[in-house]
């Protein structure tokens, strides 16, 4: 009882010691316990014991919160953690995957018609939303799918160091159907964001740069930012396909995007999309 006593005593001092120093838990946990290690172990007492399990209990907390308990995972060697967590982190991968590919499957088989679908709607909502970047690939003789391809393929996993990838990955596996119906969406956002670069390019350099995009130092910050951009086109043309269903099929007026031959209904949100009236 006295032990327990003088640990909520010197965990209410710590408090008061870590507010005065006007340092963090972490900073002051480290100093802690590296005076605490260079002591006898004769002359340890029990509040000693208790203030450096107070302290310690705070830091792991405090990182806790900074980074998350998936952050933690993330930074850590694979070789040092426990077989039990390697067996629930590849658990949750196949299952993750598996979801995934459950709404993209058409992405991975002959001739790969999912992912020219999301091809087309990217060049579709370049088209409205930023017309002169799409003008520009097209005198440029470059087609959307060059540019998309790698993107929708591998789900930008190579354009996007891994823990900013997680994030978006997360929001896609939390939307309905997200690789399917607001990816496309995200893709074109991604477009979007590097357009002024890209209207002043000649193919070669748009080629080089799209291939070696300057996105290894994206954080999270950044990937949010994406996704915000991509569900406002989301919101605006999700529900309105005939913004969408004009241009299908097509670079322009009368001109076929080569490869594709998409119905209307590779544009709609849902099935029920079929009912509503066609235009003239």
């Amino acid at each position: 009882d006295d032990d327990d006593d003088a640990f909520y005593r010197t965990a209410e001092s710590f408090d008061s010691e870590v507010a005065a120093a006007a340092v963090g838990p972490t900073a002051a946990a480290d100093s802690f316990v590296a005076a605490l290690a260079s002591r006898s172990a004769s002359s340890l007492d029990s509040s000693d014991v208790a203030l450096a399990a107070a302290r310690a209990c705070r830091k792991t907390k405090a990182d806790d919160m900074e980074v998350g308990q998936d952050g933690l995972i993330l930074q850590a060697d694979a070789s040092s953690l426990p077989d039990e967590v390697i067996d629930d982190i590849a658990a949750d991968a196949f299952w993750c995957l598996a979801k995934i590919l459950d709404t993209i499957h058409d992405h991975y088989v002959h001739a790969q018609p999912g992912l020219l679908r999301v091809s087309a709607q990217v060049h579709h909502l370049l088209r409205r939303v930023d017309l002169d970047l799409a003008k520009h690939l097209e005198s440029q003789a470059v087609q959307i799918l060059q540019v998309t391809f790698r993107w929708i393929n591998c789900l930008l996993a190579r354009e996007v160091p891994l823990p900013a990838l997680v994030r978006l990955w997360d929001t896609c596996i939390a939307e309905e159907e997200g690789f399917r119906r607001f990816f496309p969406y995200v893709c074109a956002a991604f477009l979007c964001h590097f357009s002024d670069t890209l209207r002043v390019m000649p193919a070669e350099d748009l080629h080089l740069f799209i291939q070696d995009l300057p996105t290894h130092d994206w954080k999270t910050k950044d990937v949010e930012t994406l996704l915000s951009e991509a569900y406002i086109l989301n919101t605006c043309f999700q529900d309105a396909p005939n913004h969408l269903r004009s241009m299908t099929g097509t670079t322009g007026p009368g001109r076929p995007i080569p490869g594709l031959d998409l119905s209307d209904d590779d544009l709609r949100p849902d099935d029920a999309a079929a009912d509503s009236p066609r235009p003239p």
